[in-house]
């Protein structure tokens, strides 16, 4: 110590505390930017949640939405809709024609596939599951040849349920979960009014 003097002591203290901060602080900057570049949209949260629009939709006839729409950070989406009575859009009225039950049930698969179509999905090949709530279950087989009529080929899931009544005297009310997966070479949505 004798060689050395103070001043000389609290400089090299001040050098090496400084170095090793800079050192620190490099550090930290080279591995979030590598990894940002690795990981391009980390700053994007995981996950949105949106709220289902169509313009060819019956108003809804309670305090509910369409449906709501989760877009993964891989860019697939993930819907569940309302249950959809047999609503005709342009009159706001539920469809009755020579057979009520046929009739609604046209009417709100016509309904889902607006639906799905105007959120980026197809009705046919994105529907997951429905859950099918009937009035009377001795109308399950006229719902059925209507069913066959917009999924074909490989049905999704699907739960048929008898219920005592259902809103505005409807006699079938459908609900549905749409997913499509990431496109593989891009990761948005074509055509989805929610996500623009």
């Amino acid at each position: 110590m004798d060689s050395i003097n103070k001043q000389q002591l609290v400089a090299g203290v001040i050098g090496g505390f400084t170095a090793l901060t800079l050192a620190f602080v490099a550090r930290r900057f080279y591995w979030r930017r590598r990894w940002a570049n690795k990981n391009k949209d980390w700053k994007r949260p995981q996950s949105e949640l949106l709220t289902l629009q169509s313009t060819r939709m019956p108003k809804a006839v309670g305090p509910f939405s369409l449906g709501k729409l989760i877009k993964q950070r891989d860019g697939s989406l993930l819907a569940w809709t309302s249950g959809q009575l047999g609503i005709n859009p342009e009159t706001g009225k539920l469809n009755e024609g020579e057979d009520a039950v046929v009739a609604q049930a046209e009417q709100i698969l016509t309904n889902l596939k607006n639906l799905a179509e105007d959120n980026g999905f197809d009705l046919e090949k994105n529907t997951v599951k429905n859950v099918v709530y009937l009035v009377d279950m001795g109308d399950f087989t006229k719902v059925n040849e209507v069913y066959k009529r917009y999924y074909q080929g490989e049905f999704p899931a699907r739960t048929c349920i008898a219920v005592q009544a259902l809103p505005l005297g409807g006699r079938v009310e459908i609900e549905s979960v749409f997913f499509k997966p990431a496109a593989k070479d891009e990761k948005k949505c074509g055509g989805c009014p929610a996500l623009q």
